[in-house]
């Protein structure tokens, strides 16, 4: 049975967009939400899928009963069910596929939270904005272009933006964004054969903002140049800036390798993003403990 969620299931089937601003304890709940129906959707592409072939299944004992003379009436009976079982079946299972979520989306938000919230009052809001369309929707082309022999779609995809207070009064805010190239070419080889290629091409990029009480850390401007010795990220991931602007302090780092968000139960990533997050606030609170 699926958690209480706090928004309206059917209008996130429709959008694939979650957008809240509540308690922690509540955003917490709505990811189980999502977590265990994103499950439903899988067994139910799964099973889908089954029914689909079943249905090809019978389509071809259909033909064959039918081509074969051995009973037209009982073939082509078995082809037409079976080709309404299997557009029924392969129908269903697109619908189901689309609801089939990217699991490190909710597993991100819900690991990052359960270790931000320590530092947070109980009734603090938490705003979350996560979208699960594909990173390559066409919402999200920027511009098409060519890079050397290819054509490419450049897509950008901030999915996710969570915002929220620590007990010291300090705002964060979190944002993820997935950078996607969509390139194909043509060629034509020595045989003269036209040969089609695609490949993809992905980046992700994390960005977090601090707005601190100046009063609370009185030295942060005059040690913000050092704030690169402070820094210690995952050795898959790389410092793009830090940027120190007023009372905001804003570290991007970027990764062009694939991670992941591990759930409750398994077992550690390789390389896993909530780890990647959470180094980047303890490498920006270290920095600021320094500063009081």
């Amino acid at each position: 049975m699926l958690p209480l969620a706090s928004f309206d299931e059917a209008k996130f089937k429709r959008s694939l967009c979650y957008n809240v601003t509540s308690s922690a304890e509540t955003v917490l709940t709505d990811m189980d939400f999502l977590r265990q129906f994103d499950i439903e959707q899988e067994k139910k592409s799964r099973l889908w899928l089954g029914v689909g072939w079943l249905g090809i299944v019978g389509i071809v004992i259909g033909a064959a009963c039918f081509f074969g003379m051995q009973s037209v009436v009982l073939g082509g009976a078995a082809g037409v069910l079976g080709l309404v079982t299997a557009i029924a079946g392969f129908s269903v299972r697109a619908i189901h596929g689309r609801l089939d979520l990217d699991d490190r989306r909710y597993e991100v938000v819900a690991g990052l939270l359960r270790l931000l919230s320590k530092d947070m009052a109980d009734d603090a809001p938490v705003t979350v904005a996560l979208d699960f369309q594909p990173h390559n929707h066409k919402k999200k082309l920027q511009r098409k272009g060519k890079v050397g022999y290819w054509n490419v779609q450049f897509f950008v995809d901030g999915w996710l933006t969570m915002q929220g207070r620590f007990l010291d009064g300090t705002k964060y805010t979190v944002t993820l964004i997935e950078k996607q190239q969509d390139r194909h070419r043509t060629k034509r080889s020595a045989s003269g054969k036209t040969k089609h290629k695609h490949k993809t091409k992905n980046s992700s990029e994390a960005i977090i903002s601090l707005k601190i009480k100046e009063k609370r850390y009185p030295q942060a401007q005059e040690l913000y140049k050092t704030l690169n010795e402070t820094l210690k990220l995952p050795s898959w991931v790389e410092l793009k800036s830090v940027v120190a602007e007023g009372d905001v302090l804003t570290l991007r780092t970027t990764s062009r390798v694939t991670w992941d968000a591990p759930g409750p139960g398994e077992k550690a990533a390789a390389r896993d993003g909530i780890n990647w997050m959470a180094m980047m606030f303890l490498s920006l609170y270290r920095f600021l403990n320094n500063s009081k």
